[in-house]
């Protein structure tokens, strides 16, 4: 699903998709928002599509809005593997991102 340039077409419907579940899921929680100090979302991809290092790069770059979550992680279909982690540091104001 690679269009050959190192972004391919995975990457923009990728992360596409990531921020419409956090705009999807932030809206909602948020009446429940008071209930807990922290919010986390984990998003399950059943695609399977590996992303190699320049897509994550891309990625990461692409998805910088959490909207009240603390982490948001995408894992792959098993639950085993986290593919990559948003972490806002909340103290900072600044977000992490992880690649497993």
């Amino acid at each position: 699903m690679s269009d050959g340039d190192g972004d391919g077409c995975v990457v923009p419907l990728y992360a596409q998709n990531i921020r419409h579940c956090i705009s999807e899921k932030s809206r909602k929680v948020e009446l429940y928002r008071g209930r807990y100090d922290s919010w986390w979302l984990v998003l399950v991809d059943t695609m399977g599509w590996s992303l190699d290092s320049n897509e994550v790069e891309a990625l990461r770059s692409s998805v910088c809005e959490l909207k009240g979550f603390e982490r948001v992680i995408v894992t792959d279909f098993t639950g085993e593997v986290a593919h990559m982690e948003w972490i806002l540091n909340a103290r900072q104001g600044e977000m992490l991102v992880v690649q497993k």
